[in-house]
């Protein structure tokens, strides 16, 4: 027969202590204004370097033509829409990605393998 006690000291509440509370202050004060003059220039700059992971992300959503007219304003406020899309289509892990590749044809014997679309063989 279970041990009905056993279960008393435990709820599914628990669990939340495992997980990040975005009400929890410690994590972020809702009760501070954000500083508009001050928070987004700073944004803005981060966002312009090409190795911030949101600026390729909006770059990724731009050249793919997934922001539209609508959402276009939401971007709009971090980085310069204009320029990023001038940007050319390298991205920072282009050079990186196409050694790998060819250090693994070499291992290949010089061959690209064509990957199988069986899940397993």
């Amino acid at each position: 027969m279970p041990d009905v006690n056993r279960y008393g000291q435990h709820s599914t509440s628990a669990t939340h202590n495992h997980f990040w509370d975005p009400l929890d202050r410690k994590y972020m004060d809702f009760s501070q204004a954000f500083d508009m003059e001050k928070e987004v220039p700073a944004i803005r700059a981060d966002m312009a370097e090409a190795t911030n992971t949101f600026h390729v992300l909006i770059k990724t959503l731009l050249k793919a033509g997934i922001i539209t007219d609508r959402t276009r304003g939401v971007y709009a406020a971090y980085v310069d829409m204009a320029e990023l899309y001038a940007e050319g289509d390298r991205m920072v892990g282009d050079d990186i990605a196409e050694e790998g590749i060819k250090y693994l044809v070499a291992l290949n014997g010089g061959r690209m393998s064509i990957p199988s679309l069986m899940a397993a063989e």
